[in-house]
């Protein structure tokens, strides 16, 4: 688990452009054989799909325009050494 308090997500400190604190949950569970050959892993990012705006700049016609983080993402990895 990941935690971050209240930001300002561009350098004016206009209170429009700030971000909430948040956390973010993340989990790897994996399992492996004995001599090390191979292993397989469930890995999770963002689990409890959290949005976070990471930057953001004034738009054209008034309010910003921001740029945020990515969604929950689950992978399903597998390595085999030889």
């Amino acid at each position: 688990m990941s935690y971050s308090d209240s930001y300002f997500t561009e350098g004016t400190l206009d209170p429009a452009a700030s971000h909430d604190s948040y956390s973010k949950l993340n989990a790897n569970f994996g399992i492996r054989d004995a001599d090390d050959k191979w292993d397989v892993s469930i890995i999770g990012r963002n689990l409890d799909d959290e949005y976070v705006l990471n930057i953001s700049q004034p738009g054209s016609f008034g309010g910003y325009i921001g740029y945020g983080s990515r969604p929950k993402i689950i992978t399903l990895q597998g390595r085999y050494r030889f």
